[in-house]
């Protein structure tokens, strides 16, 4: 993990020496705000997982996949909820039927 968290191919709050890339993240999330409230959400690519963190909390459920199994044990651990799934994805087919989410986000 250290490769990647110093060549920038992942952000996190840990992350030294990219705040402003992080800062544009958080943005992003926080755009996502008002259009998740109350939904069923799926975010496609989590990361490191404080996204999650930052959305779930405004959702009446959100699924969290990746195609990077090391990090989902590592975002249960920091933003683990009642209201969220993290799920391994192979990066070809979505394990999940139609209409089964009201808003989908991928960063």
């Amino acid at each position: 993990m250290t490769e990647k968290y110093s060549s920038g191919e992942i952000i996190s709050p840990e992350t030294p020496g990219i705040n402003p890339l992080f800062q544009r993240h958080l943005a992003a999330y926080d755009f996502c705000i008002p259009y998740i409230k109350d939904k069923r959400v799926l975010e496609v690519g989590f990361g490191e997982g404080y996204g999650v963190g930052r959305l779930s909390e405004n959702c009446s459920s959100y699924d969290a996949v990746d195609v990077t199994d090391e990090w989902i044990e590592s975002a249960k651990r920091k933003y683990g909820r009642e209201n969220v799934t993290f799920g391994l994805y192979d990066g070809k087919v979505l394990p999940y039927g139609d209409q089964s989410f009201d808003v989908i986000i991928s960063m």
